[in-house]
């Protein structure tokens, strides 16, 4: 994983290895959804993440440090919550590939392709308690419109804050 420019690598299992976290990867930085749904929701309740033991929130998505970087500083991040922040880049698509959280659907690949939004992180969330993965939450293409919904912009609620802490709540409970 990269952040800013020059980049600057940041080993993700390191981060996380002696922490609890949450990483919500998203389709594409300054998108709709992501910019004014995803991130300002998990951004406005970082208390509560911090009360259901969340030390680490990272943003992630198939892109380059310095764009992930920028989008960043777009949004005003509360820096007294006790939850750091961050903005993380999978250039490569090797985390997103790794996860099986790319987005593969066979009636946009083309039109993706021409878009040159082929390698896309599928919206995900994922519970991580000192490196081990608890919980996945993963919004999915709906197939049945006429215009496919790949990223799940029209219904991204699995993977929105509400979602993360109910799937944070129950991890908890059956880890009990």
């Amino acid at each position: 994983m990269y952040y800013g420019s020059p980049p600057k690598k940041t080993d993700l299992a390191e981060l996380l290895a002696d922490k609890s976290g949450l990483i919500v990867a998203l389709p594409g930085a300054f998108t709709p959804t992501c910019s004014k749904k995803c991130i300002p929701g998990y951004l406005d309740r970082l208390d509560e993440l911090k009360a259901a033991g969340v030390t680490e929130l990272i943003f992630l998505s198939v892109n380059d440090g310095a764009v992930m970087e920028a989008w960043a500083k777009t949004f005003t991040i509360p820096k007294a919550s006790g939850v750091n922040v961050h903005f993380l880049a999978d250039p490569f698509g090797h985390f997103a590939h790794h996860f099986k959280a790319m987005v593969e659907h066979p009636d946009c690949t083309s039109s993706m392709d021409r878009m040159g939004l082929l390698h896309r992180f599928k919206r995900t969330t994922m519970y991580v308690v000192k490196g081990t993965f608890m919980a996945v939450g993963q919004a999915f293409a709906d197939d049945s419109a006429d215009e496919p919904d790949v990223f799940g912009d029209e219904h991204p609620e699995p993977t929105l804050v509400d979602a993360a802490l109910e799937m944070i709540a129950k991890a908890k409970a059956k880890a009990k």
